[in-house]
């Protein structure tokens, strides 16, 4: 009875190296297989699976189009996209739909390039104040481009100085701007009576001011604060 039992220990040691070789091989070939079915980085399809729900092939986001589906990265489905400028590569789906993604690399890198070196402005006051009239729809055309409003106006002269319109009732152009130092501003004229044209209509003050659901006084300090634009003036409430 011993020596049977010694026979069967001998017995299943003598195999458990082989077997435990034999486990971990199916174990890595098993990780390798299932690395190539989630990364999908060699094997862009159009062929979608069922658990996506929302199929972007041909979708367009700015410079991109979505060619293929791409696989996963860790649980975020990834789908491969075509610039307009010939590149190809992979984006999150969230980057794509929220708008972080809209060009390639190489694109945003010769897009940083070519603004920086026409100018070399960006993150300036100069810059700042620029941008934050031409997202107004009050803005000539020739200020749609930051050089032709730099030509213009010049640079900001100090930190006291504010970008300010000559009359409020016009759009911003180089005829009605000037940068005005903040002391000078507060002793401005007041609006009262002054007909303010929007959108096509044309109201007094005070009229804006009891649409909008504010005072004269507020809607008459946002027309001479340079930071709220055309839209935030007349289009926004009580609370900002």
């Amino acid at each position: 009875m011993e020596i049977a039992l010694a026979v069967d220990r001998m017995h299943v040691t003598a195999h458990k190296p082989t077997l435990q070789r034999r486990y971990m091989a199916a174990k890595k070939s098993a990780k390798k297989s299932t690395r190539k079915l989630v990364a999908g980085k060699d094997r862009p399809t159009k062929k979608v699976p069922a658990g996506i729900r929302i199929n972007l092939i041909g979708h367009t986001y700015g410079r991109l189009t979505v060619i293929a589906f791409a696989g996963y990265r860790g649980s975020s489905p990834m789908w491969q996209c075509k610039c307009e400028c010939g590149n190809k590569s992979n984006y999150y789906r969230a980057n794509l739909r929220s708008g972080n993604s809209k060009q390639c690399l190489s694109c945003n890198r010769q897009q940083l390039i070519d603004q920086s070196s026409s100018h070399g402005m960006h993150r300036t006051p100069t810059y700042r104040a620029w941008e934050r009239i031409v997202r107004s729809e009050n803005v000539c055309r020739r200020w749609a481009k930051f050089e032709n409003f730099f030509a213009d106006m010049g640079k900001r002269p100090s930190v006291n100085h504010h970008l300010v319109r000559t009359s409020t009732s016009k759009q911003w152009q180089p005829s009605n701007a000037e940068w005005m130092h903040k002391t000078k501003a507060r002793r401005r004229p007041s609006n009262r009576g002054l007909k303010i044209k929007y959108k096509g209509r044309v109201q007094s003050l005070a009229a804006w001011a009891r649409e909008i659901g504010i005072s004269s006084t507020s809607l008459r300090a946002r027309l001479n604060n340079p930071e709220w634009t055309r839209k935030e003036t007349f289009e926004v409430g009580a609370t900002r």
